[in-house]
């Protein structure tokens, strides 16, 4: 996948490197109850781009968004028996696809089961 992304040269290196504009530190947990840290590296707003580093290993994943990111660095995880510890992470946080489009997947919503709309009329 071809990331559009703005880059900084460094004088040393001829490699370019990526702009991140945030550091989100999270933890993670097995089923012994390990927790660990994990800390990802959120690129520009207009791309699909994290670093995942988890202990010494530095993982770059780019996506359609930045939710399709996180659910692959959460699969990675779960490979190796951990769970990310985070809102996005739950299995009843979807985003609508308005939403996905308009943050490019940064936010989104909890649905709870049953839950009626709010529409001034009664759900059928």
């Amino acid at each position: 996948m071809n990331s559009r992304f703005e880059q900084d040269r460094t004088s040393d290196s001829n490699v370019p490197q990526p702009q991140w504009t945030e550091v989100v530190g999270l933890q993670t947990v097995d089923c012994d109850g390990l927790v660990q840290s994990v800390t990802i590296y959120v690129g520009q707003p207009s791309t699909a781009l994290i670093a995942f580093l988890d202990g010494d290993s530095l993982t770059e994943i780019s996506g359609t968004d930045y939710l399709d990111c996180l659910i692959q660095a959460r699969r990675q995880l779960e490979r190796d028996g951990r769970l990310l510890c985070c809102q996005g992470a739950r299995p009843d946080v979807h985003p609508s696809g308005q939403l996905r489009q308009f943050t490019n997947g940064r936010q989104a919503c909890v649905r709870f089961p049953g839950a009626r709309r709010r529409s001034g009329r009664p759900a059928p």
